[in-house]
This record gives structure tokens, C-alpha cells and sequence, in this order.
């Protein structure tokens, strides 16, 4: 199956898309790339940035910049280029994209003031579009699962030949640009556990994109 599997990435990931950009990313992301690509549904929790699949170009150099100061005009623009072209999986119709975000993502600054309010007011364009669901869990809900664990990302595959399933892959992102990618079916109902626990604490899709309208207005004044 996993043979399978490979296959149907190829066929839909425009056979590699990221390999031009292989300089520019760390040796551990083209396989999360190649499970990004295949994924038909996605599902993020971030606690300190908004994630890569919803970052506009300013907001990304602002972040890539905080670690790599020094990097070329060059390289810096080639990996605008690779985060563009990962975009492009969400305008795919069968592509379905549910991002939980801690309030902290909207009120930390990788960014300067204006590239943050054209972010937020972005990312509160997005939440309206019918394959995402974007909700922000705010500092007010006091405890909850989504404190003790670390940003991740459950990628959910579509059936392969003959009705059968790829197992759902957890991502989790580490110090130092390192990962670890879970599959063992037990680790990934806890995760699934922690979805549902950020999702019960979550403000409303509505209420969300009304508290972050209000944080671009802010950064905007």
C-alpha cells in the first residue's frame, strides 16, 4: 500500500514541486511536503505563528528574516516562491483545511505593524472561503489540552485503489529545524483527542474572524 500511496503523491504534487528549492529547506521537510501535497484534509494547531499554507509573502520574509538576516535578496525570494506554490493546494475543490489557532499568534509580531494587520485581515478573508474553518482559541478559556502539547499538523489521506486507506500522519515540528512525524494509530487518536478539546474551547468561526479583524485594526491605527 505504501507503494500505492507513493505513487498517487506523484501524480498530485506536480511531480515534486519543491525539488528546485531543495537548497532552500531543511532535509526533513520534503517528506512533509510530499504528505501535504497527497493530503485531502488538513488540520493545524499553531501556537505562535499562522501557518505556512496561510502566510502572505511579507509576513513570510519578515519570519524567514528572523532567523537568516543575512540570508540572499536570491534565496529569500525563492522560498516566497516554494510557499507560493505550496498555496496552491487551496484552491483544490477536494482539499479541506481546519486551522486552530492560539489568540497568541494574533497579538505575537514576527512582523512590522502593517505586514501583521494585511496578514490578520488576510487570514480573516480565508475564514469565509468554504473549505476552511479558521478559529481562534483566546486566552480567556483558562486550561486546556492545547497548552501541554506543541504546534502540529494531522494530515488525512483519500481512499487509494481497490477502497483502501493511508493511515493519517501527525507533524510535529522541532527545535533546531528538526520533526517528528507520527502514524501509530494510538498516538494519533491522542492527537485527534486534543482537536476536539481546542475545538470545544475555540470561539465560533464568526467570532474568530471578528477577533481578528479587530487585532489587524489595531496593528493598522
Amino acid at each position: 500500500m505504501r507503494e500505492q500511496f507513493k505513487a498517487q503523491q506523484q501524480q498530485g504534487n506536480s511531480k515534486g514541486f519543491w525539488r528546485p528549492y531543495a537548497d532552500q529547506y531543511e532535509a526533513h521537510f520534503p517528506h512533509y511536503l510530499r504528505l501535504e501535497s497527497a493530503a485531502d484534509r488538513v488540520t493545524t494547531h499553531q501556537l505562535v505563528m499562522v501557518p505556512g499554507l496561510l502566510q502572505t509573502p511579507d509576513y513570510r520574509r519578515s519570519v524567514i528574516r528572523i532567523d537568516e538576516p543575512e540570508l540572499s535578496a536570491v534565496d529569500l525570494e525563492r522560498r516566497i516562491e516554494l510557499t507560493t506554490r505550496r498555496q496552491a493546494r487551496l484552491d483544490q475543490p477536494n482539499f479541506q483545511l481546519t486551522v486552530l489557532l492560539s489568540e497568541a499568534v494574533l497579538r505575537h509580531q514576527p512582523a512590522p505593524p502593517e505586514v501583521m494587520a494585511a496578514q490578520l485581515s488576510w487570514l480573516a478573508t480565508s475564514g469565509e472561503r468554504e473549505n476552511f474553518s479558521i478559529r481562534v482559541v483566546p486566552f480567556r478559556v483558562g486550561p486546556h489540552q492545547g497548552l501541554t502539547v506543541q504546534s502540529f499538523t494531522l494530515l488525512e489521506f483519500p481512499p487509494l485503489d481497490r477502497g483502501l486507506v493511508e493511515p493519517p500522519v501527525v507533524y510535529v515540528e522541532g527545535a533546531s529545524n528538526t520533526a517528528v512525524y507520527h502514524e501509530r494509530a494510538d498516538v494519533v487518536d491522542r492527537y485527534r483527542t486534543t482537536i476536539s478539546a481546542l475545538t470545544a474551547v475555540a470561539l465560533s468561526e464568526q467570532a474568530s474572524r471578528d477577533l481578528v479583524l479587530q487585532c489587524a485594526k489595531e496593528y493598522a491605527a
